[in-house]
C-alpha cells in the first residue's frame, strides 16, 4: 500500500509520473508571459526562445542569435 502523500508525489497533473519537483525542470513555465498577464497586459504574444534551440544561460547574444529571435518575433506581430 502506498501512502496518499507518496501517491500524489508520483502523479502529476500532466499525467506523467515522477516527482513534482522534477516536473518543473521539464515543463515550460512561461514565467514572463504569466507575469505580464497578471500585471494586466492583454493579448500577450509570447516567444519562447528555447523553442528556437537556445539554451537559457548558455547561448551567447551573438548578432546571428539576435537576428534569429527578431525574425521569429516579427512573425508574431500584427501586420500594419
Amino acid at each position: 500500500m502506498v501512502s496518499g502523500r507518496h501517491r500524489r508525489a508520483r502523479e502529476r497533473p500532466d499525467g506523467e509520473r515522477g516527482s513534482r519537483a522534477g516536473a518543473c525542470r521539464h515543463r515550460r513555465l512561461d514565467c514572463a508571459k504569466k507575469t505580464l498577464e497578471l500585471a494586466g497586459f492583454a493579448n500577450v504574444r509570447h516567444l519562447r526562445v528555447t523553442d528556437l534551440g537556445f539554451k537559457k544561460g548558455k547561448t551567447p547574444p551573438t548578432d546571428e542569435a539576435i537576428a534569429t529571435v527578431v525574425r521569429k518575433a516579427k512573425t508574431l506581430l500584427p501586420e500594419r
